[in-house]
């Protein structure tokens, strides 16, 4: 039986862990979906797409960004993370465990120790050497930022592809807009300037 104290520190290391991937994924699926906006205007914008088309466009966003959130945000936010695997990141990120809390883990499992030939004082003093070694870490920061930064720098120039395109292209852009948003509108695809 794991420590109280030990428990919860697992239990926080486990849902930022599962924080970090469900937001690295938020990131992903915005860079998706706003590279996705930017080829749907290319599209519309080279080619003239007809209101059926632009109504495709549509489904096939939808489809994306539903895909998008159950692939890159719910399955990695919600994947089961056990308590083994959640210590093994942590004895990577702080070698000085030397196995001790994974050890500590696994044998806090048994039920009864004794009948895996181990000693209950044993099993018991590791527990206690696991809780004062781990003492003032704290186990969140064993699971670092790199897969955010990745995502949330896609997701920015993505972003800033998109806000380029509003900058350079505006009438462009509000005609591209306008037809999306009324797919069986009249609005051209290349707006005459006033």
């Amino acid at each position: 039986m794991l420590d109280i104290a030990l428990r919860r520190k697992l239990d926080r290391a486990r849902t930022h862990w599962a924080s970090l991937a469900a937001t690295e994924g938020v990131g992903w699926t915005a860079a998706v979906m706003l590279g996705a906006a930017l080829a749907c205007f290319h599209l519309d914008w080279n080619v003239a797409l007809t209101a059926q088309q632009r109504v495709a466009c549509w489904v096939v966003s939808g489809v994306l960004l539903l895909a998008a959130v159950a692939w890159l945000v719910l399955r990695p936010g919600l994947r089961s993370r056990p308590d083994e695997e959640v210590a093994a990141r942590v004895e990577q990120r702080f070698p000085d465990l030397k196995e001790r809390l994974l050890s500590t883990v696994e044998f806090g499992r048994m039920r009864d120790p004794a009948s895996r030939g181990l000693s209950a004082a044993m099993v018991a003093a590791l527990g206690h050497e696991t809780t004062q070694a781990t003492a003032g870490l704290d186990f969140r920061r064993a699971f670092g930022l790199r897969g955010l930064r990745r995502a949330t720098t896609a997701a920015a120039i993505t972003l800033g592809f998109f806000a380029l395109h509003l900058a350079l292209l505006p009438n462009a852009m509000g005609a591209w807009f306008d037809r999306m948003a009324n797919p069986y509108g009249t609005t051209p695809v290349w707006p005459t300037r006033a």
